[in-house]
């Protein structure tokens, strides 16, 4: 809740939360059909990052692997950080009448400190490349 000169925005009629997608029927037996193994070398630095790319994506690492060697699109999970900006933003959309306009600065500039917490959090030079 955001508190603003004794009033509080809250979440009703906040907006619909994302959902993930569900399964594809016909996928059940989608397991059973994988039992061809291949083996590759990595760094360990390389097996880290592709863990991590993995773990961001919510596949297991094989089914990162294989997507990323059949080309498949990969889709990032974003950040729960990113959702409560989300939902911050919400707020302040379904409270724009009833609140001042330096009431709405105010929870703008929060929102505009998370998302930079988020960014320099993320962006903080350990790149493994070097490219930051």
């Amino acid at each position: 809740m955001w508190h603003t000169q004794n009033r509080q925005l809250s979440l009703k009629g906040a907006c619909a939360p994302i959902t993930p997608a569900k399964k594809k029927k016909g996928c059940e037996n989608f397991m059973k059909e994988k039992i061809t193994e291949i083996h590759i070398r990595v760094s360990e630095s390389e097996k880290k990052k592709l863990q991590r790319n993995a773990k961001k994506s919510h596949l297991s690492l094989s089914a990162y692997m294989r997507k990323v060697g059949l080309k498949q699109k990969i889709i990032s999970v974003p950040d729960k950080n990113f959702y409560e900006i989300y939902l911050d933003i919400c707020k302040v959309r379904n409270n724009i009448s009833n609140v001042s306009v330096e009431d709405i600065e105010k929870c703008l500039e929060v929102i505009e400190k998370k998302f930079l917490d988020i960014y320099y959090s993320k962006n903080n030079g350990d790149d493994d490349d070097g490219s930051n």
